[in-house]
């Protein structure tokens, strides 16, 4: 496809980077515009975005040596030198956003449940879009060969594959759509949600896709383990949350 946008001598814009960036900022106006009235402030909502953009730059670059298999102490010391081109790879982001993020909003004292149930659903949102288009353009996460009428040919190939990044982007979509629907009786529910149906969209989509990441036994690999893992956590916090008798924990006040 158009793995490079722009090309001027040596300098180029890579597709998979210009959209990861693109889409962050489509998803930080629609969070701004579209915010519950009270939730938070616009200071606080910038901490949140440059947090987030920071986290996601460190992880989409340890996600790249975690799906291609050359994790190692070298490859962690790797992903703190920003000035040294990688590849870039989605799985890495949620390993530093979510613990960031966790930390900031908990220190600001704002109501984590309800800022976690607002934001979660356009994570989903903005990984539809990135998939549609960054992933596609890039021709990366790639899928296994078919010849079913929609398989696509990239440049360099001779077989069509399953477009994969489109699988993902379509699953993602309704993903955000049912979330953006569903109106839960407690706070947290959404979030949860989001963790178990971005696992789960996942974990289908690489039925179709070539193997990622190291085999860690019987044919799973890191990748598959994890997925099952969120899933399993997904259902068990929302069996927690709904189960009847349990009670709402009402937010600390926050801070300016």
């Amino acid at each position: 496809m158009y793995p490079v946008l722009i090309e001027l001598g040596d300098f180029k814009i890579f597709s998979y980077g210009a959209t990861l960036a693109t889409t962050g900022l489509i998803i930080a106006i629609i969070a701004w515009r579209e915010r519950p009235a009270g939730l938070f402030s616009f200071h606080q909502f910038l901490n949140i975005c440059l947090l987030t953009a920071v986290g996601a730059t460190f992880g989409a670059r340890l996600g790249s040596f975690l799906v291609e298999d050359q994790l190692s102490l070298d490859s962690l010391l790797k992903v703190l030198v920003l000035w040294e081109r990688t590849n870039l790879a989605s799985i890495g982001v949620p390993v530093f956003v979510l613990p960031t993020f966790l930390l900031y909003i908990s220190q600001a004292r704002l109501p984590v449940a309800e800022v976690c149930d607002y934001f979660a659903p356009l994570v989903l949102l903005g990984a539809a879009l990135h998939r549609a288009f960054g992933c596609f353009l890039a021709g990366c996460c790639l899928g296994r060969a078919t010849e079913l009428p929609w398989g696509v040919t990239f440049p360099g190939m001779e077989d069509a594959v399953h477009p994969t990044q489109l699988y993902l982007s379509l699953g993602f979509l309704m993903a955000f759509i049912g979330l953006n629907r569903w109106r839960p009786a407690r706070s947290g529910c959404k979030s949860l949600a989001t963790i178990g149906l971005y696992a789960i969209v996942n974990s289908l989509t690489n039925f179709y896709r070539v193997e990622l990441g190291p085999l860690i036994f019987s044919g799973v690999t890191l990748l598959q383990l994890a997925y099952l893992l969120m899933v399993a956590a997904s259902a068990v916090g929302l069996l927690v949350r709904l189960w009847p008798g349990s009670t709402e924990r009402p937010p600390a006040p926050a801070r300016a």
